[in-house]
């Protein structure tokens, strides 16, 4: 109301200097204290919604933006397992083992969870794991990519239902990547610097491949709504060469981002 009490005056005067038979003057003066008010009204409002608009952080932002994104993976994924599924639709388990190989290269730290089972429970054994990480190794044709699709369906299907059962519950969104599409610096550089840039690179793909808005991709990446399912380990260094690009990626993954590695699970041949 101080608008108008302040318009007042001027309008008084102004109404002084206008002749009685300029209709249109006098509309215009008349007009003054309303389109102050308006004016007034329109910054306030503007304001207002300045101040109460959402954080990308926000719990009302980013529950809505998982689910959405589950929903695409699940869709997606649902889609290519039955393409490589073919005429039957059906997964027949396979028998496999959780064991430590045999490697010299390679260090095992045991994690908990059973020594064998099959594609029917693995989702089972990927959530009897202490720190959730899982490295899935095979010859190429052993099905290794089907056991991360159902691994990934099995652990969206969980998502799913905790959501349904509580909708503002923080999850994880298991997204399939292809580390093909990873491009390592030529430079070398810490396994920290290498482990920001696959968190860059997993914000673009989620992006890119699913359409979430950067600013709330990067940010359910770093708070830890998305468990990163990487496949194609084997394909970043040339063929008959040291895995030694794989290296760099297995030391920038394992890099701390709280008080342990990031849960994660990765797909490739032999053994590295």
């Amino acid at each position: 109301m101080s608008v108008l009490v302040g318009t007042v005056w001027p309008t008084t005067w102004l109404m002084g200097r206008t002749d009685e038979d300029d209709g249109a003057g006098i509309a215009n003066v008349l007009a003054l204290p309303v389109s102050g008010f308006s004016l007034v009204v329109g910054t306030v409002s503007l304001f207002v919604a300045w101040r109460s608009r959402l954080r990308t952080d926000e719990l009302a932002v980013l529950v809505p933006a998982a689910r959405d994104l589950l929903r695409a993976v699940v869709k997606g994924e649902a889609a290519t397992l039955a393409r490589l599924l073919g005429d039957t639709g059906r997964a027949r388990p396979a028998d496999v083992g959780f064991v430590a190989p045999e490697a010299a290269e390679v260090w095992w730290r045991d994690d908990g969870g059973s020594a064998s089972g099959s594609l029917d429970d693995v989702a089972v054994y990927y959530r009897s794991l202490e720190l959730g990480r899982l490295v899935v190794l095979g010859e190429p044709g052993a099905g290794k990519t089907v056991l991360a699709l159902r691994l990934l369906l099995d652990l969206a299907a969980d998502a799913r239902a905790t959501l349904d059962h509580t909708p503002t519950a923080r999850v994880r969104v298991p997204v399939r990547l292809s580390l093909s599409s990873f491009t390592l610096p030529e430079q070398p550089c810490t396994p920290s610097v290498l482990h920001e840039r696959l968190e860059a690179w997993i914000t673009g793909q989620l992006s890119g491949a699913y359409g979430v808005q950067p600013s709330i991709a990067r940010e359910l990446v770093a708070d830890g709504w998305v468990l990163p399912v990487l496949d194609g380990l084997d394909e970043i260094d040339p063929d008959h060469t040291p895995p030694q690009r794989a290296h760099r990626v297995l030391d920038a993954l394992n890099q701390p981002t709280g008080d342990a590695p990031a849960s994660i699970a990765t797909g490739k041949s032999g053994c590295i």
